[in-house]
């Protein structure tokens, strides 16, 4: 951590890492598209309930 470098071995949803370079976060788009709705939905002042049910389970990308 004193290095800058990650010392958790999750990866964020909406991100991923590649084999060879596993410090690096790279953006999912794909998954990435559904973060960005939940947050334009948060913004929009929605409720983690109502954010829940606005999204159809066929979009998310787990």
């Amino acid at each position: 951590m004193r290095d800058g470098k990650r010392v958790s071995g999750a990866v964020p949803y909406g991100y991923y890492r590649k084999p060879e370079d596993k410090q690096t976060l790279y953006v999912d788009e794909l998954s990435a598209s559904v973060v960005r709705r939940i947050f334009q939905f948060a913004c929009e002042g929605m409720g983690a309930t109502a954010i829940a049910d606005g999204l159809p389970n066929r979009c998310l990308a787990i």
